[in-house]
């Protein structure tokens, strides 16, 4: 399947349908190890998740780009409904790019799973390709790490 991406002023949004219980991509989400394995954009690696996973809390992912320059993205949870809703302010260190929104609801359809993301507050074309590209190719890894797997394995 593909991801339905769009973006519309400041907002990105994408639309995608797993072959997988909603348990278990919310779990993808939520588990610092399979977020680590899927998460990061198409030239990154995400080579440490550290997860306070509770309203307040904080999620802290190392990333490595291209081989050669590090970041630090920073979500802080700010709603948490198991397994139906992740929202969160995400900030990326040392880059100098505004504060976004992200909500990510996940809707099940049977063995399948809907997840759509909205990601709002992007600023400038530059930062919009770059999130549009990122949350694309994390969105085909997701597939791959979730697809095909049962809720009970």
């Amino acid at each position: 399947m593909s991801n339905d991406i769009e973006v519309i002023g400041d907002t990105l949004t994408i639309t995608r349908t797993f072959d997988a219980p909603r348990d278990v991509v919310f779990d993808a989400f939520t588990d610092p190890e399979k977020v680590k394995k899927w998460s990061g954009c198409p030239d990154g690696a995400t080579l440490k998740v550290a997860m306070d996973f509770r309203v307040g809390g904080e999620c802290r992912s190392i990333v490595e780009m291209n081989g050669d320059t590090v970041l630090t993205s920073i979500a802080t949870y700010t709603e948490i409904d198991v397994p139906r809703r992740l929202a969160y302010r995400l900030n990326w260190e040392p880059l100098q790019v505004p504060e976004t929104l992200i909500t990510v609801d996940f809707t099940e359809h049977g063995t399948k799973t809907e997840v759509f993301l909205m990601q709002s507050g992007l600023s400038g074309d530059d930062m919009k390709d770059a999130v549009q590209e990122g949350w694309g190719s994390a969105f085909d890894k997701l597939a791959g790490a979730v697809e095909g797997t049962r809720q009970d394995a």
